[in-house]
């Protein structure tokens, strides 16, 4: 962390509702750093007068989104006007609405990033998904994210779940009207996202390999026996 680390080991701490925190470290509800709240539009499977041809993300879609992968996003047509409202930016951010599962809260969240931007289609989001835009002079976007991520996997976002005819809704904002998250400095905020999302890529990477290792080895197993597959000379060498 370069010239931070000292910085950081000498700050003075005081009790806050999330507990001890550095001295100046904020404490805020989630709604206060949100600028604005957008429904999002499913539009329409075909071209009608005066429609836009757009992505439309859904829930669904937000972990290969996330990483720049539109090839399973619907195709819709949506009135410019609607398209005008909804296009997403750099910086936005996605959540779920409804859906969800016993294992899958609603609640997910998606960062909108350069690898979503810059397509021929615009980019926007359907009717069971919302679009928040938050305060960057106050708090950045990835560390929001990261933090609401955080929340999400902790059970955070389960509570505040209505359920009506077997549908998972999510009370956004009674999420964000009781929740509260720590806002470090602006430049503390991207370091530590910056942190945790290296150490997040090498998981990824790492689980990446394991999947990849298993099937691998069941393939080999299954081939292997059943003389499908002469073993190589120098696999061992290789692999061990």
């Amino acid at each position: 962390m370069g010239n931070n680390s000292g910085r950081w080991m000498e700050l003075h701490y005081r009790m806050t509702e999330l507990g001890p925190l550095p001295e100046e470290w904020r404490v805020v509800r989630l709604r206060e750093v949100v600028e604005d709240i957008q429904s999002g539009d499913w539009g329409k499977p075909l071209q009608e007068e005066d429609a836009v041809e757009c992505y439309v993300i859904r829930g669904t879609d937000f972990p290969l989104a996330e990483q720049g992968v539109l090839n399973g996003v619907p195709v819709r047509y949506l009135r410019e006007r609607s398209v005008e409202k909804r296009v997403c930016r750099k910086g936005d951010l996605l959540v779920e609405m409804s859906g969800g599962s016993k294992k899958q809260p609603t609640g997910r969240i998606m960062l909108i990033t350069e690898r979503v931007t810059g397509r021929e289609k615009s980019i926007v989001f359907s009717n069971f998904v919302k679009r928040i835009r938050v305060n960057e002079e106050i708090v950045t976007p990835l560390y929001f994210r990261i933090f609401w991520q955080f929340r999400y996997e902790q059970g955070g976002t389960r509570i505040y779940e209505k359920r009506t005819t077997g549908i998972r809704n999510f009370k956004l904002d009674d999420f964000l009207q009781k929740e509260s998250i720590p806002l470090p400095p602006l430049d503390e905020q991207r370091e530590i996202a910056r942190i945790l999302q290296t150490v997040d890529r090498k998981i990824k990477a790492e689980e990446a390999r394991k999947e990849g290792l298993i099937d691998l080895f069941k393939s080999l197993l299954h081939d292997l026996m059943t003389a499908r597959r002469r073993l190589p000379r120098d696999f061992i060498a290789k692999f061990g």
